[in-house]
């Protein structure tokens, strides 16, 4: 039987990946491709929809972009990962799967957002995604959701975090959101300590830059102050040509501007105080 066929064999690669994560060995990005392909063969309705729209979404985010360039191949990734998530809301009643399907879809409007393309209905999505699998998102999605006015994201972000969050990052977006910017401040001045950002590429930078520009100005000076500190830190350790280094430069344009005008520029220029608040 041919359903039963492809059944196993979904079965036998969801075991060899849990082992192989379990063992901490990551695919490279070429073995996600070939895989990708060798299940796409199978066609729909073979219930890999879900698994295969996981895999392009991986291998996407895997694709780190250089300066302002684009990366066509990350692009074609998510595209295809949507292809099948949609298809599977469009035919499924299951609500497990659809819960499934809206988590996968979410995660990748929030990389096509990031990678600067923002879906038209990226808000419409975003409020279904809530309401139809809002407990099964991670707290770091629904934190994103909250901070982009997603409503329902930061009650369910409330109750996610009730345990105990380790990342000093996550607390300080969830104490920022709560409105407690002075307990925010410190937490985040406690997760830059600890982050060790590899490249300009990390998607920390920006993530930082998002949460530092909605402080209040003199709390905005202090963290800008701090990531810029960061930033020479990587800067110093770049091992490549000065030509790479200005392309991450570029990647990161509203970063490096706002801590130009905010850290180097104001204090001497406005007695203290920034022009945003004149």
């Amino acid at each position: 039987c041919v359903a039963r066929e492809k059944k196993a064999l979904k079965m036998q690669f969801e075991t060899e990946a849990k082992k192989a994560e379990e063992e901490g060995v990551k695919a490279s990005g070429r073995e996600l491709e070939h895989l990708v392909r060798f299940l796409s063969k199978l066609g729909y309705k073979a219930g890999l929809e879900l698994y295969i729209a996981e895999l392009c979404l991986k291998r996407a985010q895997m694709l780190k972009p250089r300066g302002f360039g684009r990366v066509p191949k990350k692009e074609n990734f998510l595209k295809e990962a949507l292809k099948h998530i949609n298809f599977v809301l469009a035919q499924e009643k299951d609500q497990n799967r659809r819960q499934q399907a809206y988590k996968l879809k979410t995660a990748v409007y929030l990389e096509l957002e990031h990678y600067g393309t923002k879906p038209k209905d990226f808000e419409e999505v975003l409020k279904t995604a809530v309401k139809e699998a809002g407990k099964t998102l991670p707290l770091e999605v629904l934190l994103s959701l909250a901070e982009r006015g997603i409503e329902g994201a930061l009650k369910l972000a409330q109750e996610k975090a009730l345990p105990q969050i380790e990342d000093s990052f996550l607390k300080a977006r969830l104490s920022l959101l709560e409105r407690k910017e002075e307990e925010a401040k410190k937490l985040f001045l406690k997760a830059l300590k600890d982050k060790k950002p590899q490249s300009f590429s990390d998607p920390f930078w920006e993530e930082a830059l998002d949460f530092a520009m909605r402080l209040s100005c003199e709390a905005r000076y202090e963290v800008l102050k701090k990531l810029w500190a960061k930033l020479r830190e990587v800067e110093e350790n770049f091992a490549y040509h000065n030509l790479h280094l200005l392309w991450y430069w570029s990647r990161l344009k509203e970063l490096y501007e706002a801590v130009f005008e905010e850290v180097v520029n104001y204090p001497a220029l406005t007695d203290g105080a920034c022009k945003s608040c004149l």
